[in-house]
């Protein structure tokens, strides 16, 4: 029903913010590892 699709597109709206959030903190810290390797 309508509430489940948009609880799901809700969820899914937070998860892909939270994505890009997570992804800005890491890339740097990522590439220093890479460099020290």
């Amino acid at each position: 029903n309508g509430v489940n699709e948009k609880e799901k597109w809700m969820g899914l709206k937070r998860y892909m913010s939270d994505f890009s959030l997570m992804k800005e903190k890491e890339v740097p810290e990522l590439v220093l590892w890479e460099k020290t390797e």
